[in-house]
């Protein structure tokens, strides 16, 4: 996780193959590790089964469901995150999603990368 050299961690849960290789590549050159991406709710949370993110990027809906189940978890073990997302925040609203950033796709990597570079002191880049 993020202490000392290691690079922090994020889960990327992207369902769109050219988003997740682009936010991978560019979270990779930013100096993070990238867990996923997981492109069901299902993989997501067999990922936080093993291991537990720095940080997090959701997609709000994914092929078999809504990531709500995944927030409330990340939630519970205080991992901040953010959705990047086609839908509209009002779309969702839900607990899951309350309090947190909301980028709506299309979004530059670089945008993403400097909303997650703000949501914990942990998960800055050393």
């Amino acid at each position: 996780m993020g202490g000392g050299d290691q690079k922090p961690l994020v889960l990327l849960v992207e369902c769109d193959p050219l988003i997740a290789l682009d936010l991978s590549e560019a979270l990779t050159l930013a100096g993070y590790r990238v867990a996923g991406p997981a492109t069901t709710v299902d993989r997501a949370g067999a990922i936080l089964d093993r291991t537990k993110p720095d940080v997090a990027i959701l997609e709000a809906a994914l092929a078999d469901g809504d990531c709500a189940a995944i927030a409330r978890t990340l939630r519970r073990d205080g991992v901040p995150f953010l959705i990047h997302s086609h839908a509209a925040r009002d779309a969702y609203a839900n607990d899951a999603f309350r309090d947190v950033p909301w980028l709506r796709k299309p979004t530059l990597p670089r945008e993403v990368i400097s909303t997650l570079d703000g949501l914990s002191p942990s998960a800055m880049r050393a």
